[in-house]
């Protein structure tokens, strides 16, 4: 599976054309305003058409409305040089998270007596530790190298699996990239190999991929959006998946709309293009010149270091402590009491 959470970053603010997209979605008499680009409205025209009703308001499908499946579908295509998805693997999520979680809960069955294992990067984003307690799934950790700003160690990844099958059965693996909490991108090189080392390990199902907008440029955290691709999984773990899914619903329509946005962006030619990319390249601009003053800051502090952040607004230092603060007898409570 692939989740694929498609989040912008923290301190975006939505684009412009996402804010009309959405605007026309939710009050339809905006189609008349000739402020509003035509391509906009078109976009809003298909989501509108794709709803029960023609309305943001009504319940879409549990896996989203196809429409913009098909569009994601598309953009993967598009993004992974022609190679084929199928917009009935796409599952559409309220956000990240939310897919995480689902796919997660459907691996609760233990095997054989033994909890099901996870195996999670550390450093880590807290969802997966939390989720997985929430489960009752071990959490099987490996370490990330950080002299190697946060490379994925192959060496590293066997180790924890032959620890892990002494006390459960490792099935699922997870490899965020870009890094959260540390903000490196995995090299080409650096994700072969860990394709070739889970394949030995693991059944050939390949890894939830859950792009959220929260970690993209073009919307804002609180409009929760996100899609799901269910690549090599099981008919009937598919079926059992989407029965699951259908308790929930929908995800939100107002999140869907935006991931119609990020998918299926304005092309050369249409009367939103020019100021798209004039937007898009002053936001990546500012967020690679904040990336690099908060690396650079973090450097410049005496007992602190930090790698290059390269693609996630996420940055991890390292502080190291004087040899004389292992000499103190205090508890930090007793340093932290007033």
């Amino acid at each position: 599976m692939k989740l694929c959470p498609y989040a912008c970053s923290h301190n975006c603010s939505l684009s412009t054309l996402v804010l009309q997209v959405v605007s026309v979605c939710l009050f339809p008499q905006l189609f008349a305003d000739s402020n509003i680009p035509e391509d906009a409205k078109a976009r809003a025209r298909l989501v509108l058409d794709g709803c029960k009703g023609g309305s943001l308001g009504s319940y879409s499908d549990s896996a989203g409305i196809e429409i913009i499946r098909h569009h994601v579908a598309d953009y993967i295509t598009r993004r992974d040089g022609g190679i084929k998805s199928s917009w009935e693997d796409i599952v559409l999520c309220a956000g990240a998270s939310e897919g995480i979680k689902g796919l997660l809960q459907v691996m609760t069955n233990h095997t054989d007596g033994q909890r099901i294992g996870v195996m999670v990067p550390i450093p880590q984003y807290p969802l997966y530790s939390a989720t997985l307690a929430e489960f009752d799934l071990e959490q099987v950790s490996y370490y990330l190298d950080e002299s190697a700003n946060w490379a994925l160690d192959v060496e590293e990844l066997e180790r924890s699996i032959a620890e892990a099958k002494t006390r459960c059965s490792p099935r699922a693996l997870v490899v965020i990239n870009p890094g959260n909490p540390t903000g490196q991108v995995l090299s080409r090189p650096n994700i072969e190999a860990i394709i070739k080392c889970t394949n030995t390990t693991f059944m050939p199902m390949a890894a939830p991929s859950t792009p959220s907008r929260r970690s993209c440029f073009m919307g804002e955290c609180g409009l929760r959006g996100g899609y799901a691709e269910l690549v090599n999984v099981d008919p009937a773990v598919k079926a059992m998946f989407l029965k699951m899914i259908s308790a929930k619903l929908c995800p939100t329509t107002l999140g869907q709309a935006v991931v119609e946005c990020v998918v299926n962006p304005p092309v050369a030619g249409d009367p939103s293009y020019e100021s798209f990319e004039a937007e898009k390249g002053e936001v990546l601009r500012s967020l690679a010149q904040r990336a690099k003053l908060v690396a650079e800051t973090f450097n410049t502090v005496p007992g602190m270091s930090c790698n290059v952040v390269q693609g996630a607004m996420y940055a991890f230092p390292q502080i190291s402590m004087p040899p004389k603060v292992s000499e103190l007898s205090c508890s930090p409570s007793d340093i932290l009491a007033p």
